[in-house]
């Protein structure tokens, strides 16, 4: 396994930067790229926060034509359980 010290982070939420930022830092990982899989009301995404502190590049999805976006990848999802029972989670 090659280890590059890259990491990415998957939809950040801003109220967590400080705690993100830290345990990066423990680990000894850069993130070249976070991610925000999607465009959500219940939480403030930090991509945009960490690009202006760390330099990170914005990834989104390319159907989305995020203007924000560095770059736009197509995503490939998979189903997995949710945080509820319910058929929405």
């Amino acid at each position: 396994m090659r280890t590059t010290g890259e990491a990415m982070l998957i939809d950040p939420v801003v109220n967590s930067i400080d705690r993100d930022l830290q345990v990066l830092q423990s680990l000894s990982l850069r993130p070249p790229y976070t991610l925000d899989t999607h465009i959500d009301a219940d939480y403030i995404t930090e991509v945009g926060h960490l690009k202006e502190r760390v330099g990170s590049k914005i990834a989104a999805p390319a159907i989305d034509r995020l203007r924000c976006a560095d770059i736009g990848i197509c995503l490939d999802p998979i189903h997995t359980p949710g945080h509820t029972d319910g058929p929405f989670a």
